[in-house]
């Protein structure tokens, strides 16, 4: 939704000033997307040229943030604005069907007060420096996408919303800064974002055909009522659900990969009509095609630019609408926020325990080379927690297996000799212990029975070496997660690890011998 002078033209200029004001007195802060408009030009975060803002929370500090405290600037522009845009969330709420949104208007005065616990809904100034822009992306995404963060608060963003604070006369193709969005080309069939069930929106199949609607894919991560459990479904319009997938265990790893879905469809003919809302890119992907692999709209979009125009209010579905925001080539500031909806219940492991657990979960990392600082493992130090350990290695090679039949890549530490500066080497360890075949929550029962535990292994991890060692002395590794990575993918990462140590080997060489030039060439002359 577009609504132009959704703002007076005096309450427009307040704000405007007020933003300026608050900014010239070093009060915005650097955002978490903050895009380093100069960056290919190899400078760090320049405050004057990226994006920041003035929140009205600020989560590292559990504290409220500048755009609520009432003792600076003009408050009461900003107080007038916060009703202005309370009274558009209930509406929105009646007319688009989100009765999650239907809760009493807070006034803007307790969003000012002492509690530690974040607001409700979101709202800050934000300044685009010359060069600053944001990447394509959604606002909101499944929780299961989050990794543990994801289940962290009761609440997800549900409509995204900002009014411009530009003066008149900007002009988008000379001044930048417009907001690049991508919508579907189809009409979609039924209600989009999140089910009548919590569920948010994964992606769409796209309308062909001979069925002319874009259908909107959901997640349900709570099969048989175990979370971590999942499907894809489409809603019929009966309200009934057809189920795309088979059950799959739920990991973020799984959608960095597109093909997983494609394989896991019930429905094989649909593997050409899938697309994710937002598309993965892992790093690997970043390296090898570039930054910019997820900003073309592919041909289920059509891309539709909204100039900054003062006064301008924009309202959009947190969930479905990928957007990008242009470089701006002078500055450009806007009040923006998301309205929450209430999320699906936080997920709570097993309270349940056992005295014993069986054999089969002996420490991993144990061997007659390492001095383990773990002597058994306990319930809750399963799948659903991490698992933290301090080795001190002898003088030696050791090799530290991520299974028990080693048939995964290995860490192969050269650690310090007797004679070496170092005798001894320190790794620190944090890893997701749980069973193959097992998903969280059964990992967390005692009531699985021994036999079912037989095929233990680490399923997450992080290692770290204290002292850090050359790299010359580890080999590349990737710690497997069962039914993720194809073992093929292993060879092709290490080609890429090589081709890109080649490279900089080859650079760093080639201005080695360009620096004995030049110093040769200054002695000729001086000579």
């Amino acid at each position: 939704m577009i609504c132009d002078n959704f703002v007076s033209t005096e309450l427009l200029s307040r704000l405007k000033a007020d933003a300026r004001d608050l900014h010239s007195k070093n009060l915005f802060t650097p955002d978490a997307l903050a895009t380093y408009g100069i960056k290919k030009d190899g400078v760090s975060f320049n405050p004057r040229r990226d994006r920041t803002v003035l929140p009205c929370y600020v989560p590292s500090t559990r504290s409220k943030g500048g755009f609520v405290d009432p003792n600076i600037g003009d408050a009461s522009a900003r107080s007038q604005l916060h009703s202005m845009i309370e009274n558009l969330r209930i509406s929105a709420s009646a007319s688009l069907l989100r009765p999650d949104l239907s809760r009493p208007s807070v006034p803007w005065t307790s969003l000012a007060g002492e509690s530690p616990d974040p607001p409700f809904d979101e709202i800050s100034y934000t300044r685009f420096g010359p060069g600053a822009y944001l990447k394509r992306h959604n606002d909101e995404r499944h929780e299961e996408l989050k990794r543990t963060k994801g289940w962290s608060s009761p609440t997800r963003r549900s409509l995204s919303w900002l009014v411009y604070l530009q003066e008149e006369g900007w002009d988008m193709e000379r001044d930048g800064g417009g907001l690049r969005t991508y919508q579907r080309r189809a009409q979609p069939e039924g209600a989009v974002g999140s089910s009548d069930d919590g569920d948010l929106q994964l992606g769409w199949l796209e309308a062909t055909s001979k069925d002319p609607f874009d259908r909107a894919v959901y997640m349900d991560s709570r099969i048989e009522g175990i979370h971590g459990r999942c499907k894809l479904y489409t809603r019929e319009g009966g309200g009934g659900r057809t189920y795309l997938t088979e059950v799959f265990e739920a990991d973020p790893v799984l959608f960095l990969t597109s093909d997983f879905f494609v394989n896991a469809l019930n429905f094989k003919t649909l593997g050409n009509r899938f697309r994710f809302l937002e598309s993965p890119q892992t790093a690997l992907q970043t390296k090898i095609f570039g930054e910019d692999l997820r900003k073309p709209p592919h041909h289920g979009e059509v891309a539709r630019d909204v100039s900054p125009l003062g006064g301008r209010l924009v309202v959009f579905d947190s969930v479905v609408l990928p957007h990008e925001v242009l470089a701006a080539k002078r500055e450009r500031f806007a009040v923006s926020g998301w309205w929450h909806g209430f999320g699906n219940p936080t997920p709570t492991p097993s309270s349940s325990s056992a005295p014993n657990i069986p054999d089969s979960f002996a420490p991993l990392l144990s061997s007659s080379h390492l001095d383990v600082i773990l002597d058994s493992l306990s319930p809750e130090l399963l799948h659903g927690s991490h698992l933290q350990s301090t080795i001190t290695l002898k003088p030696g090679v050791h090799t530290v297996p991520f299974n028990k039949n080693k048939s995964r890549p290995q860490l192969t530490v050269h650690a310090g000799t007797a004679s070496s500066a170092a005798s001894t080497s320190t790794i620190n360890v944090d890893l997701k212990i749980g069973t193959d075949n097992l998903t969280p929550t059964q990992d967390l029962d005692p009531s699985v029975p021994s036999t079912s535990r037989s095929k233990s292994m680490v399923k997450s991890g992080s290692i770290k070496l204290s002292p850090p060692l050359l790299l010359s002395n580890v080999a590349p590794t990737l710690i497997h997660l069962p039914n993720l990575f194809e073992d093929n993918s292993l060879p092709e990462m290490r080609r890429v690890q090589i081709f890109d140590w080649f490279l900089k080997s080859a650079y760093n060489l080639a201005d080695f011998f360009e620096r004995c030039l030049w110093k040769l060439e200054e002695v000729r002359v001086l000579r």
